[in-house]
């Protein structure tokens, strides 16, 4: 399984699940600021 995480911005980081079956999950975290 491969693992890649993307942030774009500063409050937004995404999250690159690939898994043996081909088949991409995508999961959007947000950053809040306290």
């Amino acid at each position: 399984m491969q693992f890649q995480k993307i942030s774009e911005g500063d409050k937004v980081d995404l999250d690159f699940f690939i898994d043996p079956g081909q088949r991409v999950y995508v999961r959007r975290i947000e950053i809040k600021e306290m």
